[in-house]
């Protein structure tokens, strides 16, 4: 439960950062992050260490605040990678003790276990 809340706060931080971005670069004429549309795609596109390149900081704030956004992907990507890996391992361990029930039968054309 604690993990749950502290991912939860984790994106909530996440999202203002990312509103942040939207409002400090919106206010420059040399800026492409120009609405909140284009700051979400930044941040996905950042998120999943994509990078295109089409949208990005100019202003000295929003470089700064672009800079804790890459951050915060960093951990939420771990998170949710890590998260995965533990119900994957979960599963494994659960199907290893049987405990989901096995998928033994016996061949009727060689008397072997498959």
């Amino acid at each position: 439960m604690k993990k749950k809340l502290l991912f939860l706060l984790a994106v909530f931080v996440y999202v203002i950062a990312i509103l942040g971005i939207r409002h400090f670069e919106s206010q420059s004429p040399d800026a492409n992050i120009k609405s909140i549309a284009d700051a979400f795609w930044y941040a996905i596109v950042t998120l999943t260490t994509v990078g295109y390149g089409d949208f990005y900081p100019v202003t000295s704030v929003g470089k700064i605040i672009g800079l804790l956004v890459i951050i915060g992907s960093l951990g939420i990507l771990g998170f949710l990678i890590g998260e995965v890996t533990v119900r994957f391992n979960q599963y494994m361990e659960k199907k290893k003790k049987w405990v989901l029930g096995n998928r033994f039968r016996k061949s009727l054309r060689d008397n072997r276990l498959e």
